[in-house]
């Protein structure tokens, strides 16, 4: 999220004073990472059958890919753990990053969100940020990315994690308010 409403801050955040904010780490500021924060948010997973059943089609998302990795030691010119899950799941789905019309990604901090841009494939490395400065990660943008606000929006619940998951599968459905990807 580079700048917009804060849903756990109960403000807007504007890009200008996010750089004035109280400093962290050099150079990120409070309002450049995610607030620790608790919550909940679930999915359903369902065979297609079952969701025809149910009648929940017009609200079903499906899933092409699933892929859990872990960190390891590594070169500094090997891809890491981000990029490494994306080919995979590129790889099972069939998909490339040009198919992906918006996502969900990792922003613990500002930082967070442009380097997980890059490691999907969306841009080339070190042109993440460029992209989201000239509003190519807005909602509006030509790769939307994080419409829900992320985790600097909503807060890093430390527990379990499924939201991520959740929100990219509701955007499109008219459930989302002002984050909602159907116009």
């Amino acid at each position: 999220m580079i700048a917009g409403k804060s849903i756990i801050r109960g403000s807007v955040l504007i890009l200008g004073l996010m750089a004035c904010d109280r400093l962290v780490s050099y150079p990120l500021t409070r309002s450049m990472c995610a607030p620790i924060g608790d919550g909940s948010a679930s999915a359903l997973l369902a065979s297609e059958e079952t969701v025809k059943r149910l009648g929940l089609k017009a609200r079903a998302v499906k899933v092409r890919a699933s892929v859990l990795v872990s960190g390891r030691a590594r070169g500094e010119n090997e891809p890491d753990i981000g990029e490494r899950a994306a080919r995979i799941a590129y790889e099972r789905a069939g998909l490339g990053p040009e198919d992906i019309d918006t996502a969900e990604v990792h922003d613990a901090t500002a930082f967070g969100e442009l380097h997980q841009t890059e490691a999907l494939g969306f841009f080339k490395m070190g042109e993440g940020g460029i992209a989201a400065e000239a509003g190519e990660t807005k909602i509006n943008g030509k790769k939307p990315i994080n419409p829900s606000g992320g985790l600097i929006s909503r807060g890093h619940p430390i527990g379990a994690f499924p939201a991520p998951a959740w929100s990219p599968g509701t955007n499109f459905t008219g459930l989302c308010g002002l984050s909602d990807m159907t116009a």
